[in-house]
């Protein structure tokens, strides 16, 4: 069973939107952003996937980038 992000689920406060792209590794969706958070410029959120028998490069590789 994989664990997805969806487009209309809410993840720290910012809508995830649409799939702009979809990988080996993970997926990116674009964000609507509250006005009150809005940076003036246009917002993403990468989701690796997740779940049994995906292998975890694809966590690495997100750990890495972020700093987590």
């Amino acid at each position: 069973m994989r664990e997805r992000i969806e487009p209309g689920v809410v993840v720290d406060g910012f809508r995830v939107g649409a799939c702009i792209h979809k990988g080996g590794t993970g997926s990116i969706y674009r964000v609507d952003v509250p006005p009150s958070r809005d940076p003036g410029f246009p917002i993403v959120i990468k989701s690796p996937l997740l779940g049994r028998g995906e292998s975890s490069i694809g966590i690495d590789r997100f750990s890495a980038i972020t700093g987590g």
